[in-house]
């Protein structure tokens, strides 16, 4: 079973909604990002850190040292934004994990039924931000299968580059046993903490590649597909329902901007 959208939302409601998003005045921004870089400076945080590890052609014990130093660079970042950022702004966005690998979808939907291996939901998920009701048809550089999450925002930044987090395989790698209690954390491989968005004032993403969120402890609540999947995903989430009683979203790329 699944909540079929058919309606894309006005324009007049979606600048509605907007106004509604609080807006900081130029002293509350940078009051919270003076804050925020305190907080970096008392964690020993190092702004010119850059991990230049060429996973090519690294042994594996290099990449395994390389993926934790990005987890601890990363872990003192997202304990900063945690301390800083404005809750309500990032609950008020929308996040889309994008993908070209339709078996990734269908084991996300139904960990466990489908075979091979899922993300779990303590893993951290990297996703594209979106101001309400903007989340578009496909993503041309990530994939045409939205997978459309709740969850909690570790860490946000405009610019997916001024990140580079990572393959969550290569946390659990470098970590297993934190991995296997917590889940896998993302790092950073550049620590550029001036793309990172506190709230709105800071919003303002890459038109190319786009920005990148950390989701944690996720839950998928939709899914976008391509206009000519649509009514194969509508059986599937039949399925779905049928055995987990799980019901979900559904938007055509064409209904969306």
């Amino acid at each position: 079973m699944l909540r079929e959208i058919t309606l894309t939302m006005p324009n007049l409601l979606r600048e509605y909604i907007r106004e509604l998003i609080k807006e900081e005045t130029a002293e509350e921004r940078d009051t919270r990002r003076a804050s925020f870089v305190q907080d970096l400076l008392g964690r020993d945080f190092d702004d010119t850190f850059r991990d230049t590890t060429d996973e090519d052609y690294a042994s594996e014990e290099e990449i395994k040292a390389a993926y934790q130093r990005m987890a601890g660079m990363g872990r003192k970042l997202k304990q900063a934004f945690a301390a800083n950022a404005d809750r309500g702004y990032l609950d008020s966005l929308e996040y889309v994990h994008w993908t070209n690998n339709r078996q990734k979808v269908y084991r996300m939907l139904a960990p466990g039924i489908v075979s091979g291996q899922a993300p779990n939901p303590r893993d951290e998920l990297s996703a594209a931000a979106y101001l309400p009701g903007q989340k578009p048809g496909r993503h041309p550089g990530f994939g045409k299968y939205g997978i459309v999450l709740d969850g909690y925002v570790t860490l946000l930044a405009n610019d997916m580059n001024s990140l580079q987090t990572g393959y969550s395989l290569n946390y659990k790698k470098a970590d297993p046993q934190r991995a296997a209690s917590s889940g896998a954390n993302k790092g950073i491989a550049v620590a550029d903490d001036e793309s990172v968005v506190l709230s709105a004032e800071d919003w303002d993403p890459n038109e190319n590649l786009g920005n990148e969120a950390l989701i944690d402890n996720w839950e998928i609540t939709g899914l976008i597909v391509p206009d000519d999947e649509y009514d194969k995903f509508v059986n599937i989430l039949d399925k779905v329902y049928d055995k987990t009683q799980k019901e979900y979203n559904l938007w055509k790329a064409s209904m969306l901007a």
